[in-house]
């Protein structure tokens, strides 16, 4: 599995920033060209909410339906993959309050296939499309939150 994490303090308080993650047309807005969000459940977002996510990297449009394992309101959301059989990704934001605002992390634990062959894409080209749109995604947010 590859990691990719990066942070951003935001001048917002968690609640906003956290408000703000859990509505996808926001959220949308900000992940253009990487990565789009649709709800699949109806009601309020906590665990077992289901998501459709269509997702950019390296030249490559792949789509996957998510479930939110962990929720606690302000503070922590993780979604894996649902039946993705061997393509393998967990998804966590984090919330943590600072002095100014908010110190929201972005984490992706994944894979990419095939193993071997994978790994070297991975190291060529995935990782570095995803580490840039998840910092746009991150910097998009900051500007959206703090004007």
């Amino acid at each position: 599995m590859a990691r990719i994490e990066k942070s951003i303090e935001i001048k917002a308080p968690p609640r906003k920033v956290f408000d703000f993650t859990n509505d996808l047309q926001k959220r949308n807005e900000t992940s253009k060209g990487w990565a789009e969000a649709r709800y699949l459940s109806d009601g309020p977002v906590g665990v077992g909410t289901k998501m459709h996510y269509v997702g950019w990297a390296a030249g490559k449009r792949g789509e996957w339906d998510v479930e939110i394992t962990e929720y606690v309101e302000n503070k922590k959301v993780v979604a894996r993959i649902v039946g993705g059989g061997k393509q393998k990704m967990d998804d966590e934001l984090t919330f943590e309050p600072t002095e100014k605002g908010t110190k929201l992390t972005f984490m992706l634990d994944y894979n990419v296939l095939p193993a071997f062959l994978g790994g070297l894409l991975d190291r060529l080209v995935v990782k570095k499309d995803m580490k840039k749109g998840m910092g746009n995604m991150l910097e998009n947010m900051k500007k959206a939150l703090e004007a």
